[in-house]
């Protein structure tokens, strides 16, 4: 026998450190390859990672709710040999697609990942009669709308999870809804106190916030733009677009485009500062937020400068889909560049964000509102107007070039007319 030892496993190019929020195996316990062994979570993305042999766990070398940098040794596994000897083995980079089982490769039912039984159970679908077309014959997402739009669901449950073996966990890297842990009441003397603790994306999002505001030093900077020209070109379009799309052209796409080109102009926005040195992206992937009732998210759209408003409008609608249905992936929550913010959908005129380490900047876009102003010779007219609010870097960024990136994004704000193309 010898003593196998597991690694977190990288789960991007751009993630450090990842939290192991629950174990699914114990010492003592036997393992086959590919079983899941834990969940963890990094970018409030949670992931099952696999086993990457089989053998019997000897140790668990973390507790729950660690978090630790990459690499880290998190377990110890006894296998079969004769060496004796201790050896390291690192857990494969965790992929968005489940590992192919054993048993899937001798033709018993593939499991299921966690988005597609979920749409079963919901949908009350009979598992047996949906013909997957995955690898190995692996239900996919795209199995199950097709077999719902046939019209074979009617009255058919699928297996509750306790019929299911224990042994076909699905690995996955698609989010999960975390359950809120109720919150536990203590009396003390006459001082009443709900005291609750945070889930892992709660603590996720507070170490990143005390990481920002602690090593970043912040400046900020507020620019007014008028979109009177934005607000007619979108009214003119947005009832035959979301005819044709089915989904609503909202004003954030044009902002990020904006935001896009002004980036081009001054790619130095598009930078971070690790170890000492500044490193500038080729690829403009704007961070975007997107809010649900528990959290806020931030997906990426990639190399957003090369698409359309159109094109922009489509993956922001995918991605908030996405977000609120519990199907993100872990590659659209990486490889963000700059962040844009939306927080004129609450209202907000004014606000001084947070920057998305280890990001440089971040741009909150503001509340569209009618004020009057004095236009042409000396004329008064109401005119729609936004702010524009960005808190950069100062290791990077110095207010000469940030005002002029800013200046360039009300520019490009500014220039949108009933004329421009959306496509």
């Amino acid at each position: 026998m010898s003593i196998e030892i597991i690694k977190m496993p990288g789960l991007g190019e751009s993630v450090t450190e990842a939290s192991l929020e629950k174990w699914l195996t114990a010492p003592n316990e036997s393992i086959q390859k590919y079983d899941p062994i834990a969940e963890v979570m990094s970018d409030k993305v949670s992931t099952e990672i696999p086993a990457s042999f089989t053998g019997v766990v000897k140790k668990l070398l973390i507790n729950e709710g660690d978090m630790v940098p990459i690499g880290t040794p998190i377990m110890e596994v006894e296998v079969e040999g004769s060496t004796g000897k201790v050896s390291v083995n690192e857990v494969e980079e965790t992929s968005q697609q489940p590992v192919a089982t054993p048993e899937e490769k001798t033709g018993k039912k593939p499991r299921l990942s966690p988005v597609v039984a979920r749409m079963i159970e919901e949908n009350n679908l009979d598992v047996e009669a949906i013909q997957g077309t995955g690898n190995n014959g692996r239900i996919t997402k795209t199995d199950v709308r097709k077999f719902m739009k046939s019209g074979a669901k009617e009255g058919i449950k699928p297996p509750t999870i306790s019929e299911q073996p224990q042994t076909e966990r699905p690995v996955s890297s698609v989010a999960k809804v975390e359950e809120v842990v109720p919150a536990k009441e203590i009396v003390t003397g006459d001082d009443r106190k709900i005291i609750q603790k945070p889930s892992a994306t709660r603590r996720m999002i507070a170490d990143r916030m005390v990481k920002s505001t602690t090593e970043i030093p912040h400046a900020w900077l507020v620019v007014e733009a008028d979109v009177t020209e934005l607000v007619k070109l979108r009214n003119q379009l947005k009832a035959d677009y979301e005819k044709e799309n089915g989904h609503k052209l909202t004003y954030f796409p044009f902002f990020l485009q904006a935001v896009a080109r002004a980036i081009r102009q001054y790619p130095v926005m598009n930078s971070s500062w690790q170890q000492d040195q500044i490193i500038q992206y080729k690829d403009v992937n704007l961070s975007i937020a997107v809010a649900t009732e528990e959290y806020l998210y931030v997906p990426v759209i990639k190399q957003i400068d090369q698409r359309s408003i159109a094109g922009i409008a489509s993956e922001v609608n995918r991605l908030s889909r996405d977000i609120k249905q519990g199907q993100m992936k872990m590659e659209d929550m990486q490889g963000g560049t700059f962040t844009v913010n939306n927080t004129g959908t609450f209202g907000s005129v004014q606000s001084m964000g947070v920057i998305n380490y280890p990001q440089a900047a971040i741009l909150q876009v503001e509340s569209i509102r009618k004020e009057l102003k004095v236009v042409g010779d000396n004329e008064v007219a109401i005119r729609d107007v936004v702010n524009l609010c960005l808190s950069i870097d100062h290791r990077i960024l110095d207010g000469l070039v940030a005002g002029n990136f800013l200046k360039a994004v009300k520019e490009q704000l500014e220039a949108y007319s009933v004329q421009t193309s959306i496509y």
